[in-house]
């Protein structure tokens, strides 16, 4: 039996049977996806559309799971007749007070209807036959026949996915003491590694210093992707100005601000030249 490629999943919900093919993994528990507001990490999105596309890097929401075992983390099991929501209802409303983002798997963002993905699976070791939650942009693919799976991620629709949260305002900005403080965290580690790994070899030294101090550099260079950057990411950027500018697009308002400012130094020197006479005949 030849190798897939990929194996193929279809959208979840909490209480639905799959068909697809099944997966050599253990089943699993739905989950949905959970941001902490102290939680953030730097990541590369790629906006603009044409000769425009450029890299930013931005702060983004880390995610959590939290799964929907009954037990655990507030989840209770499902009663007869009862909606599956009301087996997390409780839990939900737990981790907001306490400060939790709970994304809803409809959220619809970036062409994605809902972000919990289902596929078959059968445990290799339990031969247990059920369902494998994973989320949109995890693709299994096999490493040999018969062998364990490879989890990869599509890193590119993932970040922008998150940045899109932060930009629509699902997920809150962080606070600009978050910001300062991993900046901060990451400065000291970037000097700590200056000293802590005097022992080591030049070669062996050199670039885990370098990792420390490109992690510092990403921190400071990262924006928060907020609406304003979000519907115009561009507009600040020397690069793009020049090519905006060498175009010719901005052409028309370059010439209204000629002809005003033309305009202006007539009227002053008219000005000018008025006063000068006034002085004159008052003289």
């Amino acid at each position: 039996m030849p190798v897939p490629e990929t194996y193929q999943s279809q959208e979840a919900d909490l209480g639905g049977v799959v068909s697809s093919a099944a997966l050599p993994v253990e089943p699993n528990w739905p989950f949905f996806l959970v941001h902490f507001p102290d939680n953030w990490e730097v990541g590369e999105v790629v906006l603009g559309e044409g000769e425009d596309r450029e890299r930013f890097r931005v702060w983004l929401p880390q995610m959590d799971r939290q799964w929907l075992e009954p037990g655990i983390n507030g989840v209770r099991t499902r009663k007869s007749g009862e909606p599956v929501e009301a087996t997390y209802k409780d839990s939900h409303v737990k981790m907001q007070r306490a400060g939790w983002v709970i994304i809803p798997h409809d959220v619809g963002l970036c062409g994605i209807r809902n972000y919990m993905r289902q596929s078959s699976c059968r445990g290799p070791r339990s031969g247990r036959e059920g369902v494998r939650y994973h989320d949109a942009w995890e693709r299994a693919r096999p490493m040999r026949p018969g062998g364990r799976l490879k989890f990869e991620r599509d890193w590119q629709a993932w970040n922008r996915w998150r940045f899109e949260l932060v930009a629509t305002g699902i997920v809150p900005e962080p606070d600009e003491y978050i910001v300062q403080n991993k900046v901060a965290r990451a400065r000291y580690h970037a000097e700590r590694k200056q000293t802590e790994l005097r022992e080591l070899t030049e070669d062996a030294r050199k670039p885990l210093i370098q990792d420390a101090e490109n992690a510092l550099k990403a921190a400071e260079e990262a924006r928060v992707p907020d609406a304003e950057f979000a519907s115009d990411p561009l507009s600040g950027t020397v690069a793009t100005f020049k090519r905006r500018l060498l175009s010719g697009e901005f052409d028309a308002q370059l010439g209204a601000l000629l002809a005003r400012e033309k305009a202006d130094r007539k009227r002053a020197s008219a000005l000018a030249a008025i006063e000068s006479r006034m002085a004159e005949v008052s003289g």
